[in-house]
């Protein structure tokens, strides 16, 4: 499966999905960043082709031999990405998802709104996009009322119903430089780590021990959360 991650708004998520929620759930995915200034997935842990929007040729060259891919659009680079689309007619078609991530917020939900407008604009339809509501607190329907009108009354793509729940782990996982499979298959005792090194006075290595632990406790529930979000992005 190929998939673009997109939005014309930042800080919504997009490089967290593209490494924490696709990556780890399409083996053998070749992950792009279409970007020039922003954080990439490479930063998160995974490996990246980076590439600007202005050499769409080299990534339409690489798409097409590839059976699956991850391309994360930076907010940088995203009308240079559009504009690209519309020279190389039918381009469009090497994707089979366009993932748009969004978090609360009036100007983010406007924004997803014209990104969605603009993809259906393309000919893409509705079934191959998904909204991913990202950050969500409590009630989806509560923090997103704007884009969930805009959904049920145009049908640009699916209303979602998985959600990613707002989560301290993702700026642990960046902190401590892991992914969440690292986590939950480490076997090391922190607890027992963690005690050695106050008793032996090593501060860092006690706050290393005390940060697993917590970043064990959160990678189960949040694995899962993503794994239901990952099945409405590929159903």
């Amino acid at each position: 499966m190929k998939i673009a991650v997109m939005n014309y708004t930042g800080t919504v998520g997009k490089t967290t999905i593209a490494a924490h929620l696709l990556a780890p759930r399409i083996p053998g995915a070749q992950v792009f960043a279409v970007e020039s200034i922003n954080e990439t997935a490479e930063s998160l842990g995974t490996a990246v082709d980076q590439i600007r929007a202005e050499r769409f040729r080299d990534l339409l060259r690489k798409l097409v031999t590839l059976d699956d891919a991850i391309v994360d659009v930076g907010a940088s680079n995203i009308e240079g990405f559009l504009d690209a689309l519309r020279r190389f007619e039918g381009a469009h078609l090497e994707f089979d998802r366009f993932v748009v991530p969004v978090t609360p917020g009036v100007k983010q939900q406007k924004e997803t709104a014209a990104m969605l407008t603009a993809l259906s604009a393309f000919g893409i339809q509705g079934d191959q996009i998904r909204v991913v509501l990202n950050r969500v607190e409590h009630d989806a329907k509560e923090e997103f009322p704007m884009l969930m009108q805009f959904l049920k009354t145009t049908e640009c793509a699916p209303v979602p119903t998985a959600f990613i729940y707002d989560n301290e782990i993702f700026d642990l996982l960046a902190t401590l430089n892991m992914s969440i499979g690292q986590a939950l298959a480490d076997t090391v005792d922190h607890k027992v780590e963690a005690r050695k090194a106050r008793e032996g006075g090593d501060k860092k290595a006690q706050y290393f021990h005390e940060d697993m632990i917590i970043l064990k406790a959160l990678s189960g529930p949040c694995a899962r959360n993503l794994d239901s979000v990952f099945q409405e992005i590929v159903a």
